[in-house]
């Protein structure tokens, strides 16, 4: 069922995001506020996707059928899950060049790596903004074609 298989994609990428963000938080003491609020989205996100997950693994192992969903509803959800895939795959990017300033850390620099991590998170934050925004638009997307097969 590629459904299933959309749902775990994004609930696979979402779940190391996450992780990502939560090790950012613990190894940058004065993390901004900004990092917060996207780790404690993505948490979110992350819960949301699993119960999807759970949710139609169990209507499989009822033995109900996606097939008698509309095809093009099954298709819109599909393409909301890959496109939530893709904007949590930019936050994972975004995630771990501020991990990777780790790395720069062991080169002598007149500039502490928090200031380096800020420096890099500024060029971020606008983005970053508007990726919260776009995900909560589209789990709002997914709910909707969600109550729209009656799942």
């Amino acid at each position: 069922m590629e459904l299933l298989a959309a749902i775990v994609g994004v609930a696979d990428v979402t779940a190391r995001a996450s992780t990502g963000l939560w090790k950012l938080c613990e190894q940058w003491r004065d993390t901004p506020k900004e990092i917060h609020l996207l780790r404690d989205d993505l948490v979110q996100a992350n819960a949301f996707f699993a119960q999807i997950q759970k949710g139609l693994t169990a209507e499989q192992a009822r033995g109900a059928s996606a097939s008698r969903w509309p095809p093009e509803c099954i298709r819109e959800l599909e393409r909301l899950l890959k496109n939530g895939q893709a904007l949590i795959l930019g936050v994972e990017k975004m995630v771990d060049e501020l991990l990777s300033q780790g790395i720069a850390a062991s080169r002598p620099s007149h500039q502490s790596l928090s200031g380096r991590r800020k420096l890099l998170w500024v060029t971020k934050l606008r983005w970053t903004s508007d990726q919260r925004s776009s995900l909560k638009v589209l789990m709002g997307k997914i709910c909707v074609s969600l109550v729209s097969l009656n799942v």
